[in-house]
C-alpha cells in the first residue's frame, strides 16, 4: 500500500484543473457531502476513524490522503470529507469493502459480525442523503493547512463560465497574493470541477484561528490596496466573471496520516 506521508497535506485542495491552465502536477480529489445530524457526529467519527484505520491496512485502497471537516456556518452539509489519489486510475482501483473483507477475514465469527455491525452503522449515516463529486487539484495557492490544529475554513464556490476560466482565475490568484501577504491565513487552494454537480471553481482559505480569521476580515481591503496591481480593473474581472458566488465556514476534523486517522484537537478536548 502507498504509504501516506504528511507532505501530501500540503496539496489537499491545490489548484485548479487543466480546464483552466496546464498543471505541473495534478491530483483526483472525491468529494463527498454528508448530511448527518449534529447529535450523530461524535458517534459518526468514532466509526469513521475505526472503518479508515481498518480499510488502509490494505494494498486494496489506492488513495493518497483522506480529510475531513466539519460544517459552522452557512451551506447544508454538515460534514464534507476527501479522498485525494495521484490519479483517475487510482481512484476507480480503490475498493474500500475489499479492504474491510481483508481485515476480518482472520477475525473470529463473532468478532466479524460484531465488526460488520458498527461498519453496518458508519455506511448508513454516510449514506443517508449524501452526495458526492470528482474534483482536479494542482500545486498552486501558499501555505498550509494542519489538520490536527484548531483552525478555520472558508469555502468560497464560483460559477464562471468555462470559456472565462482562465480569465477568473488570474484575477483570484492576483487577489489571493494580498491574503499571502496579510499574514493571517495560514494557508490558500483552489479547484475545479471535473464530474458530479459541483461548483466549476472552489477557494479555500485556512486560518489558525477565529482571532485569525477575524484580523484578516478587519485587514484585507487594506492589503488589497498595497498588494494587489491595478485593483480596480482585478475587481472588475474577478466580478464580472465570477459567476454566482457564495462562501462557506468550516471547521478541520482531522485526517489520515502516519497511519491513522487522527482528529483535530477541535474533537478530541
Amino acid at each position: 500500500m502507498k504509504k501516506l506521508i504528511s507532505s501530501l497535506l500540503l496539496i489537499l485542495f491545490i489548484g485548479i484543473g487543466s480546464v483552466f491552465a496546464q498543471p505541473t502536477q495534478q491530483y483526483t480529489l472525491q468529494k463527498y457531502y454528508l448530511d448527518i445530524n449534529p447529535t450523530d457526529i461524535p458517534r459518526f467519527l468514532e466509526l469513521h476513524k475505526e472503518m479508515t484505520d481498518a480499510s488502509m491496512q490494505s494494498d486494496l485502497r489506492t488513495l493518497s490522503g483522506h480529510f475531513v471537516k466539519r460544517h459552522m456556518y452557512a451551506g447544508k452539509a454538515s460534514i464534507i470529507a476527501y479522498d485525494m489519489y495521484d490519479s483517475m486510475d487510482d481512484l476507480n482501483a480503490d475498493d474500500l469493502w475489499g479492504s474491510m473483507a481483508e481485515y476480518t477475514a482472520d477475525m473470529s465469527e463473532e468478532d466479524r459480525e460484531a465488526f460488520e455491525a458498527k461498519a453496518a452503522e458508519w455506511f448508513s449515516m454516510f449514506l443517508e442523503g449524501h452526495t458526492d463529486e470528482i474534483r482536479v487539484v494542482q500545486v498552486s495557492g501558499f501555505g498550509t493547512f494542519n489538520w490536527q490544529e484548531p483552525g478555520v475554513i472558508i469555502n468560497s464556490y464560483y460559477t464562471p463560465k468555462w470559456s472565462d476560466g482562465a480569465t477568473f482565475r488570474e484575477a483570484y490568484e492576483a487577489l489571493d497574493k494580498a491574503t499571502e501577504m496579510c499574514g493571517n491565513a495560514s494557508g490558500s487552494r483552489i479547484s475545479s470541477h471535473y464530474s458530479g454537480s459541483g461548483t466549476t471553481f472552489e477557494g479555500y482559505i485556512f486560518y489558525n484561528s477565529w482571532d485569525d480569521f477575524l484580523a484578516d476580515e478587519k485587514a484585507i481591503q487594506e492589503c488589497r490596496q498595497q498588494y494587489v496591481e491595478d485593483l480596480p480593473a482585478v475587481r472588475e474581472s474577478y466580478w464580472s466573471t465570477a459567476g454566482e458566488h457564495w462562501d462557506e465556514i468550516y471547521i478541520p476534523v482531522g485526517s489520515y496520516v502516519d497511519g491513522e486517522f487522527k482528529l483535530s484537537t477541535h474533537f478530541t478536548n
